[in-house]
């Protein structure tokens, strides 16, 4: 997994590429651990390159999303690919999640609130 970092409207971005498995739960734990101390608020995880999520990858996820809930902040998931957005959906992950298919639908979403 590549996880490479920006950021859109000061919020951070981690753009990851690869399968989110157990192999790159750890690096993806870190990335996501930086912001945390960071007291970011918010992370925007875009999945465009992400072909695979198992349930490592799941896991990690889920606790990102606790610990930003935990701090009364979000994660936020954009353009996933189908089959990853699928199991995303299946595992009910858009109850504790935000989900856009786009960048454009989470900024016009963002500007809303």
């Amino acid at each position: 997994m590549i996880i490479k970092e920006r950021k859109t409207q000061g919020v951070p971005v981690l753009v990851l590429s690869g399968k989110l498995d157990m192999f790159a739960k750890n690096a993806f734990k870190e990335a996501i651990e930086k912001h945390v101390e960071a007291h970011a608020k918010r992370v925007i995880i875009d999945m465009k390159g992400v072909s695979f999520i198992d349930s490592a990858g799941l896991g990690a996820l889920a606790l990102a999303v606790k610990v930003f809930q935990g701090m009364k902040g979000s994660v936020i998931v954009v353009n996933p690919q189908d089959a990853v957005k699928s199991t995303l959906q299946t595992v009910n992950f858009s109850k504790y999640l935000s989900m856009f298919q786009t960048n454009e639908d989470y900024t016009t979403f963002s500007a809303l609130t």
